[in-house]
């Protein structure tokens, strides 16, 4: 379920609702509870598991930091990412430019997906100085805000 989760990132709602059925039986399988009236958001919350969602996006936001940072294999991604074309008061010196693809694929390809997720973060995970500092901020931003 993890594998090439960061470039197969599901759009489409029945496509995401597959995989959450994947994590949900396995919820009903590890704590052996086949009760139809069990509750399997409670299961999953009390195995403290992570929304498969949360889980895509936090290693979209990861690897996208590799390739902002020219880290390891990504460096041929990085061509993509251009600076945005004005800076306005609210954005940060580390925006990337959002293209708008027409096409679904473009709409919902990793660096384009990805860009709009990394404007949003706050600067102070966007300014760490190392891969492990930013894993630990974004972590920290993603799972315990909601």
């Amino acid at each position: 379920m993890e594998y090439a989760s960061t470039t197969w990132d599901p759009f489409k709602q029945c496509e995401i609702d597959k995989i959450e059925m994947v994590q949900r039986h396995a919820a009903r399988f590890v704590m052996h509870d086949y009760n139809i009236t069990s509750s399997v958001s409670s299961m999953v919350q009390s195995l403290n598991w992570e929304l498969l969602h949360l889980r895509r996006k936090f290693a979209r936001l990861k690897n996208f930091y590799l390739v902002y940072n020219s880290i390891g294999g990504w460096v041929d991604l990085v061509e993509y990412l251009q600076p945005p074309a004005r800076l306005g008061r609210s954005e940060k010196i580390c925006s990337v430019r959002v293209s708008i693809p027409r096409t679904n694929i473009g709409k919902f390809s990793f660096i384009t997906r990805t860009a709009k997720d990394w404007n949003d973060l706050p600067e102070e995970i966007l300014n760490s100085k190392s891969s492990s500092g930013f894993t630990n901020k974004l972590r920290n931003h993603l799972y315990h805000a909601t």
